[in-house]
């Protein structure tokens, strides 16, 4: 019910009816998990049942060729000079896969692997475009992850992180999640103190769920301490004053802390945001370096518009159901996934 009322937060939140849809959102947030021993989770075993896999897990193969991006990638890396400017971030570490030159970098999504190179980032299981399995003479060269090999060797798993490991608990939502609501709420109410209260609260929460849940294969020196912790939440770039607390701020911070797991709420959040919407505190775009693609990187479909909706996949209402995909424009608007939907119109 939170995210319900969140993602309506752009639609008249200053209209007559007061700050109804914000109070909802803080209400319903402050009721869900404060603690990240309440975060709900799906746990699961491991091999050698495919279904007790985690679906992002070795075992499965789905993401043997999938790298990180390169947005999240600057927010965390210091790269960013909009954002969190020259600000490492420690979660990198837990999150993201470093490359041969031991940094954080990541691809743009319609570059893909063309540029090769030591900045290229490893696999989500930790291993490099070409890796070397086992000793001469009997070394095997595993591209990425081989088709031809039906199971990963066991080594695979060995160094995985975060959300690929084969037993990884996977998280449905979060307190963390829930205390990025009530800051976007607070900020819109303009009550900026209980805003900047929470995001910290935000912020702190993730750090803690990384360690407590998420330590694996974090190399010697980089694990996050108390006081790596303190530093960073200490750092006036990444915790201003509430004086100077920005939706990009809020924003960006919540798109480190569900990345990946929470992909779904980010693209409500980013779609909410129309992509490029200005920060009228910073007078640039909340997703301050965020740039979608666009020209001959949309898909002609498009229409030169960004997508706000998925296209049903072909066995689906396309098949069954066309009068009434007819009737809202599904079926003889090729550019249909641009409409925008309910939450992102005024």
């Amino acid at each position: 019910i939170a995210r319900s009322y969140i993602c309506l937060s752009y639609k008249n939140m200053f209209a007559a009816n007061g700050y109804a849809l914000a109070d909802s959102a803080i209400k319903y947030a402050s009721l869900a998990q404060q603690t990240n021993t309440e975060n709900p989770t799906v746990k699961v075993t491991g091999p050698p049942i495919n279904g007790q896999i985690n679906y992002w897990g070795p075992g499965r193969g789905n993401f043997n060729t999938y790298r990180q991006g390169s947005y999240v990638a600057r927010l965390m890396n210091g790269d960013d000079t909009t954002c969190f400017a020259g600000i490492t971030d420690p979660r990198c570490w837990y999150m993201l896969s470093e490359n041969l030159n031991g940094t954080f970098k990541g691809l743009l999504p319609w570059s893909g692997n063309s540029t090769m190179s030591n900045d290229y980032p490893k696999s989500f299981w930790r291993y490099a475009p070409q890796t070397v399995v086992g000793t001469a003479p009997n070394a095997v060269t595993y591209p990425i992850y081989p088709p031809s090999v039906a199971t990963p060797p066991t080594s695979w798993n060995d160094s995985c992180r975060y959300l690929y490991d084969n037993t990884s608990p996977w998280p449905m939502m979060t307190a963390s999640e829930m205390q990025f609501i009530i800051a976007e709420a607070q900020f819109r109410k303009g009550n900026k103190g209980a805003a900047l209260t929470a995001y910290t609260n935000a912020i702190s929460l993730n750090f803690d769920m990384l360690t407590t849940q998420y330590p694996k294969g974090v190399p010697a020196g980089k694990q996050i301490t108390p006081a790596v912790k303190a530093a960073y939440l200490a750092n006036p770039v990444i915790v201003p004053s509430s004086a100077n607390l920005t939706l990009t701020h809020i924003m960006n911070q919540k798109y480190i802390a569900l990345f990946v797991w929470g992909a779904l709420e980010t693209w409500v959040d980013m779609r909410k945001f129309h992509y490029i919407d200005i920060d009228p505190s910073t007078g640039k775009k909340v997703y301050a370096g965020f740039t979608p693609p666009a020209g001959a990187n949309l898909v002609s479909t498009n229409l030169g518009q960004y997508t706000y909706r998925m296209r049903p996949r072909f066995n689906s209402e396309y098949l069954y159901n066309i009068p009434e995909l007819t009737r809202v424009g599904a079926y003889q608007f090729p550019e249909y996934n641009t409409f925008k939907n309910w939450f992102a119109l005024p």
